[in-house]
């Protein structure tokens, strides 16, 4: 859960950045393009494509584990609603 945060939080800051704008021409939003900040070649709005993949990933990954504990308990014994 520790690296699901971690990654969110960028990824966050990266998706409101507001780089594109569906509401406009592709020319006209080509425009708004920034500086290429990652190797030289990865704009902002790329970087938050990476980093909300991994987050989810990490999400997904957090919610897996979450009754991992319940892997060696009978059936009967859980609680469940």
């Amino acid at each position: 859960m520790f690296f699901t945060v971690i990654i969110w939080v960028p990824s966050i800051y990266f998706f409101f950045q507001g780089l594109t704008d569906w509401q406009v021409s592709p020319a006209k939003s080509r425009e708004n393009n920034k500086k290429c900040v990652l190797l030289n070649f990865y704009d902002d709005h790329d970087v938050w494509h990476f980093l909300s993949a991994a987050a989810l990933f990490f999400t997904f990954m957090t919610i897996l584990t979450i009754d991992d504990d319940l892997d060696d308990k009978d059936r009967d014994k859980i609680a469940v609603f």
